[in-house]
């Protein structure tokens, strides 16, 4: 499907002979999918800047000495941020690897490949995963972005992207009916930009910090002295993130604006994200622009 197809070869090549490898099925029952954890309220609906942890299990029914397994992303909804192998993964191999590829599959936009292995230390039993219900394998993060809407996180499709080897250094293959994405919804619900008191639409193909400027100061100023608009997220308003919407809001907007370097806003600023301190509230989140068409894609 791309080029990492030798490059995972070589990774399992590493310690099992990529000779070796055979391309037959054989009967086995065994599957791979994906679970999601995250700190949102609704389930299956997560915040924007938001960490969200994607648990991948797998069902075998033979002892596992390696795998290579290719998760998919779409990177205008999230971003890639660690893995984590399991603790029983971790102890027993001898080669453990996550590589990212852009552009992985053809059609499907911005989405991206995480390319995930590992190998069993064959001075000790060559077991990487023990035969079993539900393994965990990895751990990988994501943080969501500004854009909105539903997304998966699925496995690549490629004939050669899923294998699971056993002991014997046999390469059983996944397939579609093997495998098992998850869907998560991103919504607008508290997340904003420091600093942003007029809530002006996020175009996410710029700097977030962009959409502070000096007409935010001017509205807090009006708010403040002149019985104006009340500013729609409160957070936002709250330039200095003291909990208090007063006069030295707009102060800190303006010097932030005109470049004065021993003032910063605190975060959240150059990204979303929920309020640090002694949150005011934030009752209409911003919207975000530029997304795209957005879509649920693969499983």
């Amino acid at each position: 499907m791309f080029s990492a197809k030798i490059w995972r070869w070589s990774v399992l090549g590493a310690t099992l002979a990529a000779g070796t490898i055979a391309g037959t099925r054989v009967q086995a029952a065994f599957n791979a999918y994906i679970t999601i954890q995250h700190t949102g309220v609704d389930p299956g609906t997560v915040d924007r800047g938001e960490t969200i942890q994607c648990g991948c299990l797998a069902t075998t029914d033979f002892d596992m000495s390696g795998f290579t397994l290719v998760l998919t992303h779409d990177t205008r909804m999230l971003s890639f941020e660690s893995v984590s192998f399991a603790r029983g993964v971790w102890s027993n191999a001898d080669y453990t690897s996550a590589s990212l590829l852009d552009g992985c599959e053809s059609g499907t936009g911005g989405r991206q490949c995480l390319v995930i292995a590992a190998v069993a230390d064959t001075t000790n039993s060559g077991k990487l995963v023990p035969a079993g219900m539900d393994v965990g394998m990895f751990d990988a993060f994501f943080r969501t972005g500004a854009c909105t809407g539903l997304t998966t996180i699925g496995f690549g499709m490629g004939p050669d992207d899923n294998v699971f080897v056993d002991t014997n250094a046999v390469g059983h293959y996944l397939t579609a009916a093997d495998l098992v994405g998850s869907a998560i919804s991103i919504k607008a619900v508290d997340a904003f930009i420091r600093g942003n008191a007029r809530n002006d639409p996020i175009d996410v193909s710029h700097p977030f910090s962009a959409s502070v400027n000096i007409l935010d100061g001017v509205f807090l100023l009006d708010y403040l002295f002149a019985n104006g608009q009340a500013p729609p997220c409160l957070d936002a308003a709250d330039a200095n993130n003291d909990g208090r919407l007063n006069i030295v809001d707009p102060i800190t907007i303006f010097q932030m604006v005109f470049g004065n370097a021993a003032v910063t806003i605190p975060a959240p600023f150059d990204s979303f994200g929920r309020d640090t301190g002694s949150s005011l509230g934030c009752a209409t989140p911003p919207e975000s622009v530029g997304c795209g068409a957005v879509d649920a894609f693969g499983r």
